[in-house]
């Protein structure tokens, strides 16, 4: 981009990582968020810029990670913490009284 400007050259706006200054268009475009005529044209800028590609890589890396870290944790249910807890208390409870017999 600097080189360009140093050579006479000119910018690159149609690459939305260097206009943009980061990779969030990318970001988006593995997210599936962007509208169809977005999605279009990113896709067509995709197919012969480097670093847009390279940006849907990571995106798409980090994104695999976390829907892998998000179907190993199963949220717990209000209900389900109370009736563990209850079944910890049943548990104490019944520890104490076996020590208590012990005796």
């Amino acid at each position: 981009m600097l080189a360009d400007l140093l050579t006479g050259g000119s910018m690159d706006n149609t690459c939305p990582t260097q206009r943009d200054g980061d990779d969030e268009v990318a970001k988006q475009w593995v997210a599936g968020a962007l509208d169809s005529e977005a999605a279009s044209e990113f896709e067509a800028h995709l197919r012969s810029c480097t670093g847009c590609q390279r940006a849907v890589e990571r995106a798409a890396g980090v994104t695999a990670a976390l829907r892998a870290a998000a179907a190993k944790h199963t949220p717990t249910s209000p209900m389900r913490r109370w009736a563990n807890a209850v079944a910890d208390q049943a548990r104490t409870l019944a520890d104490n009284l076996r020590q208590s017999r012990e005796r």
